[in-house]
């Protein structure tokens, strides 16, 4: 998970998951340098999401429906940042 800061127009708080976030510049980095597929879910605020968005993300709804439909057909082997 990339690790991101609300701003004042998105008061949703920010979860953390230690151990498991990466930062922006380790994202950069894998898109840049890496030959390794990834997969970016876009988890946040829709309308945010129609404005800007990382190019090649996906937005989803984490809900439960979406976590029981969605992460037993995931790939192996691949990274997924949400």
């Amino acid at each position: 998970m990339v690790d991101q800061r609300s701003s004042s127009s998105d008061p949703e708080p920010v979860k953390e998951y230690h151990g498991l976030a990466i930062s922006t510049e380790e994202l950069r980095s894998k898109l840049s340098q890496s030959e390794d597929p990834v997969m970016i879910f876009d988890i946040g605020n829709e309308d945010r999401y129609k404005r800007e968005h990382i190019l090649g993300s996906t937005f989803v709804t984490c809900d439960d429906e979406t976590i029981n439909t969605m992460l037993p057909k995931m790939p192996k082997g691949i990274d997924i940042v949400l």
